[in-house]
């Protein structure tokens, strides 16, 4: 015997969500044929991501920097977030690569050449696929001794 939709959803965990894929009625209820099962992140990992991407948006800034000194903190961290975004919403392109990037490229081009803002850019994506890289080995580590 099954359980119905009400029950399943009563049995959710705060930190659990289901999506339900219905695919066909059988008289006057509809039948659940598959559940996904997604785990929403806690709030402390939302705080890590938080002090991630700020720690990220922080590096473009001491990139700029460098360069020219007529780009303000704020304005870079609202750049980063914004294209961050986007790349995350293009669903067609993987981790938002090359949509990014690209929004990146057109801001900077406003303060800099575009030569010099494409090579910030891709020095910030080097930075990025590296900070990818140490959190990915850390969260091994730990899962190998949480295990």
């Amino acid at each position: 015997h099954s359980l119905g939709l009400s029950q399943r959803m009563s049995i959710l965990s705060r930190e659990e969500f289901y999506f339900f894929f219905v695919i066909g009625f059988w008289g006057k209820a509809p039948r659940i044929k598959a559940i996904a099962k997604i785990t929403i992140p806690t709030s402390k990992t939302v705080l890590y991501l938080i002090l991630m991407h700020t720690s990220l948006a922080t590096s473009l800034f001491w990139i700029v920097l460098s360069i020219t000194n007529q780009v303000p903190f704020h304005s870079i961290l609202a750049v980063n977030a914004f294209a961050t975004s986007i790349g995350y919403i293009a669903f067609f392109a993987p981790a938002g690569i090359g949509i990014k990037d690209g929004l990146l490229v057109i801001y900077l081009s406003l303060f800099m050449d575009q030569p010099t803002a494409f090579l910030v850019t891709a020095s910030h994506r080097i930075i990025y696929i590296l900070t990818d890289i140490i959190l990915g080995i850390i969260a091994n580590f730990k899962s190998k001794i949480i295990t």
